[in-house]
């Protein structure tokens, strides 16, 4: 299944039972995931510092389902 479909199903299922903000942190130098979640609508929101095991940062994104 594609990213996007995989994504868009997972989206519907939350927003089906009532998530208000749906939330997702990827590494800072995921270019594609970058890529693919900010042209679905989310938003950078922070930056998280050595966030994963390996010492990189992630970003933590959010879009509002409302």
């Amino acid at each position: 299944m594609a990213p996007r479909k995989l994504i868009e199903l997972a989206m519907r299922d939350m927003i089906t039972h009532g998530a208000d903000e749906i939330v997702l942190e990827t590494e800072y130098d995921n270019l594609a995931s970058l890529t693919l979640y900010g042209s679905m609508g989310f938003i950078k929101d922070r930056r998280l510092y050595r966030f994963y095991l390996n010492g990189k940062d992630a970003y933590f994104d959010a879009i509002d389902n409302e």
